[in-house]
């Protein structure tokens, strides 16, 4: 049941990716960088966050905690589908997916890959390189439905056509030996369908954030969606620098340039960085307690 082998010079740049991961001062200075950005943003955005309307923006936060979680939710479970092709280590996937989204966080988005890679090498050695495949297989459909997700909102029939273009991709990229073409590709189907509703999750943050807290009503969600879409695909391609959380950061600006100054954007984007930020260690945290918690259940039943 093993999938293709990795092409070789994938798997020597994970090899180099984890020599660089283990210089200490590399992680330091990469902190560092990110925090003094965000303080770039507050800085630049200090008008706009003093006529900000907080009580407003308090329950606009809230709802956009929860359309997070629904989409990291949905994200997780695809994880289990793209691991195992189905949910029979629901429980074991979601535990290394929660323990390891907080490292989404870290300048430059390698350490998400080499710290699932290193949790399931501890206890399944033999399954290194499927989940560094799992691992592309993630990071390329989620991309490129994003920059399908944009184009269908400029040309449906080139939308159309991208989405068949992805199943043909997944499908191949889910297929394991021994397994029929007619499993991998009802998985690819419903792959790609929580991926959209996870993206479509994304552009509605961004639209809320725009139209009910900068008051920008004129701002619809299907601008809200393509720009989301365009910038955090872009953001995706380059999730090996240290600054690709940046680059989704100056799409956005570019992106909306027409519309809205660059402070207020600044504003916007500082706002998506501190929702995603607490929704990752707040839903992180509650996900693997529970987990803790059905685990504890589960031996003292098996005691």
């Amino acid at each position: 049941m093993n999938r293709l082998k990795l092409p070789l010079w994938v798997l020597n740049f994970i090899e180099k990716l984890k020599q660089f991961r283990a210089n200490p001062r590399t992680s330091r200075l990469l902190s560092f960088f990110s925090i003094l950005y965000s303080f770039g943003l507050l800085y630049f955005s200090k008008d706009e966050i003093r006529n900000l309307e907080w009580k407003s923006f308090f329950w606009i936060f809230l709802g956009c905690i929860f359309v997070y979680y629904v989409s990291m939710s949905l994200q997780n479970l695809v994880w289990s589908l793209i691991v195992d092709g189905n949910l029979s280590r629901f429980w074991i996937n979601t535990q290394v997916y929660f323990k390891t989204i907080l490292m989404k966080r870290l300048p430059g988005g390698v350490w998400h890959w080499l710290g699932r890679s290193s949790m399931y090498e501890l206890n399944f050695p033999d399954e290194n390189r499927e989940i560094s495949r799992s691992n592309l297989t993630e990071w390329l459909t989620l991309m490129l439905i994003g920059l399908t997700g944009y184009a269908t909102t400029k040309n449906l029939y080139v939308g159309i056509g991208g989405f068949i273009i992805i199943v043909v991709i997944t499908t191949w990229l889910l297929h394991r030996n021994g397994e029929s073409q007619i499993t991998s590709f009802y998985n690819a189907l419903r792959i790609i369908l929580l991926y959209t509703v996870c993206w479509l999750a994304g552009g509605l943050i961004l639209h809320w954030l725009l139209t009910r807290v900068m008051s920008f009503e004129l701002v619809t969600f299907k601008t809200s969606f393509s720009v989301w879409c365009l910038s955090s695909a872009i953001s995706m391609f380059f999730f090996f620098l240290p600054s690709g959380a940046i680059i989704r950061d100056f799409s956005l600006t570019a992106l909306l340039a027409n519309q809205i100054e660059p402070a207020k954007v600044a504003l916007v984007i500082l706002q998506v960085r501190v929702i995603f930020l607490v929704a990752d260690f707040l839903w992180s945290f509650l996900s693997i307690q529970f987990i803790k918690l059905i685990t504890a259940k589960n031996n003292s039943k098996a005691n």
